[in-house]
Order: structure tokens, then sequence, then C-alpha cells
């Protein structure tokens, strides 16, 4: 017969290495999780998924880097349409 002491020592350590296999399993799903990504809708209505940059987006980076914003195009002014400031006026 097992003493009682050597049981409940045994006991204790199936339960930790259970409780840290269970912790183990769930940042496990929380990662494959966060590799997928999560779906988003946009204020107009369209769907984006969120996502880590993986190395197979490394074309698609830098082509969306090469190529300036259209956001920025609209907002961009030639400097010819800015008015001047009169001589000695305070910036």
């Amino acid at each position: 017969m097992i003493h009682h002491g050597i049981h409940a020592a045994l006991a204790r350590e199936r339960m930790s290495t259970f409780l840290a296999q269970a912790e183990a399993d769930r940042l496990a799903r929380r990662a494959r999780r966060q590799a997928r990504g999560r779906k988003v809708w946009l204020r107009d209505g369209s769907a984006v998924l969120i996502r880590p940059v993986r190395p197979a987006d490394a074309g698609l980076l830098a082509d969306g880097f090469a190529q300036p914003l259209r956001a920025v195009r609209l907002v961009a002014v030639p400097a010819a349409c800015i008015p001047r400031r009169a001589a000695g006026s305070a910036r």
C-alpha cells in the first residue's frame, strides 16, 4: 500500500502536469487564432481580414509602398496654388 504522503505528492504532480498542459493548449489555440486573423467590418460595410504580415506578403507590401496613396495624391497641392503671405507678416 502507498503511504498517504506519497499518494498526495503524486496527485499534486499529476494536477500540475494537467494544468501546465491545459495552459500550453490554450496558448497554442490563441496563437493559431491570431495567425488566421479576424474579420472586421469598416464603416462603409465592407469586411477586411486583420492578420499578421507573412513572408509571402513581401511583394504586395513592396508594391503598396512603391505607389503613393490616393489620399496623399488628393491632399497634395501644387505650390503655385498656395497663396503667398504678405512680406513681413508673422508666420
